[in-house]
């Protein structure tokens, strides 16, 4: 499946979910061959998805929006 998302260049990756009793979950990759390349950037560095399970979608968007202006600096977004 990886390969089928990612691409076939993906040779070795692990991962692991973890779900705490209230629903909120994460889930972390670490991408052992092909490394992840270095960035200057470092608060984006190896970051690809985020996923959000809410009763009102656009609603928890417009927060999440309004919550990036309020925490990342202008010059980031």
């Amino acid at each position: 499946m990886t390969n089928d998302v990612l691409g076939a260049h993906i040779k070795k990756m692990k991962n692991a979910h973890l779900m705490s009793e209230n629903q909120v979950g994460i889930e972390l990759f670490e991408f052992v061959e092909p490394k992840m390349p270095e960035t200057k950037n470092r608060v984006y560095s190896g970051f690809f998805h985020v996923c959000v399970i809410a009763e009102d979608l656009e609603q928890k968007a417009e927060e999440m929006e309004y919550m990036e202006r309020q925490t990342v600096p202008p010059d980031l977004l």
